[in-house]
């Protein structure tokens, strides 16, 4: 990852990830968004969570993190409490961000490409969870 490649993921996360703004580390008031960010993004790059689509001309940007369905309550629970557990071995990918306008089928793509076949995201505070194929496979034109 370059130094370019890591600012483009920062400011693509501050942008469009509204909960980031709002965080608050317990314990840790030097802790800024930027500095989580950065943080989150260091620890989960190496662990093949986050990808950037495109070449050299990013496209978008998505967080994919493998959990088991025993996690599914526990995530539901307490998403953001629990934005750092994963199991490497879990059948579900969980899609923690996905920015990528109108290329819905790249990141459609990538998210099949894990091999897992369940899908998890969160909307409006619940976790929805459903198998990979029944996914649309080309995003609703309006």
């Amino acid at each position: 990852m370059t130094v370019n490649q890591l600012e483009w993921m920062e400011t693509m996360l501050l942008e469009h990830c509204p909960w980031i703004k709002k965080l608050k580390v317990n314990g840790y008031d030097q802790m800024t968004p930027q500095k989580w960010v950065r943080d989150w993004i260091s620890w989960g790059y190496p662990k093949e969570f986050f990808w950037v689509i495109g070449g050299e001309k990013p496209l978008g940007l998505t967080v994919l993190r493998p959990i088991s369905s025993e996690m599914i309550e526990w995530i539901t629970d307490d998403y953001f409490g629990t934005i750092l557990e994963y199991d490497p071995r879990g059948k579900i990918v969980v899609i923690d961000f996905a920015y990528c306008p109108g290329h819905y089928d790249l990141l459609y793509d990538l998210v099949s490409a894990t091999r897992r076949p369940l899908v998890a995201w969160q909307h409006r505070d619940k976790i929805h969870v459903e198998p990979i194929e029944k996914i649309p496979r080309i995003a609703a034109r309006s």
